[in-house]
């Protein structure tokens, strides 16, 4: 009886969970559906999109753009925006390429290389923001201009080369399931650890709510 009615009281609260998380954000829900209904749709039109195969190399081939869009929604939720990744991921990939020029023993000075200077852009664009009181999009889309002409300025043709252990661990799987898929997850993992379980995340989620009463708080 006591097991029953403990099983019910946590259906109640799963329940009504859901119901202020779809309350709450609607449109998150609406872009879901519609994103299964397409899947869905195309799985029934083409016996190659549903096949095994496919459903592994979405995934690996969404990695970049999952990684920038975590970075992206931590600065959405805290009120701004950044629309210089693009180019920071342009000229970080061709930053890579040069320093490791096809040498296992160079990867991870070009994975530093490339950590410094999403961190220099970064800081940039948080001081311009914060200290002079600009715009997010002003100064980030500034920068995106700034960034991409810096790539074009060192080369407009491939250049260098990416080390042979680094292309192996794009193409290493386990369980049938590619390695960086794996990491992706660990990844996900600890950026969802940080925004809901840290005073960071907490931080982050009061300045987008109010900046002034995350200020005054």
């Amino acid at each position: 009886m006591q097991i029953a009615e403990t099983t019910n009281v946590r259906s109640a609260n799963l329940y009504s969970s859901i119901r202020k998380s779809i309350t709450r954000q609607p449109g998150a829900y609406v872009v879901y559906g519609l994103l299964v209904a397409i899947a869905f749709g195309a799985s029934i039109d083409s016996s190659a999109f549903r096949n095994v195969t496919n459903l592994i190399d979405i995934p690996q081939a969404a990695i970049l753009l999952a990684l920038a869009g975590l970075g992206q929604t931590m600065v959405v939720v805290s009120g701004g925006i950044d629309l210089s990744v693009g180019s920071v991921a342009k000229l970080s990939a061709l930053l890579a390429a040069i320093i490791m020029n096809g040498h296992n023993s160079m990867i991870i000075p070009a994975v530093l290389a490339c950590m410094a200077l999403g961190a220099a852009v970064g800081a940039g664009n948080g001081l311009l923001i914060s200290k002079l009181n600009l715009a997010p999009f002003i100064v980030t889309f500034g920068m995106y201009y700034i960034i991409r002409g810096t790539a074009l300025t060192v080369t407009t043709a491939p250049v260098g080369q990416a080390a042979p252990a680094f292309v192996d661990l794009y193409l290493k799987s386990f369980l049938g399931i590619p390695v960086d898929v794996y990491l992706l997850a660990a990844v996900f993992a600890a950026g969802w650890f940080v925004l809901t379980r840290t005073p960071f995340g907490r931080h982050v989620y009061g300045i987008g709510g109010d900046a002034a009463s995350a200020r005054l708080s």
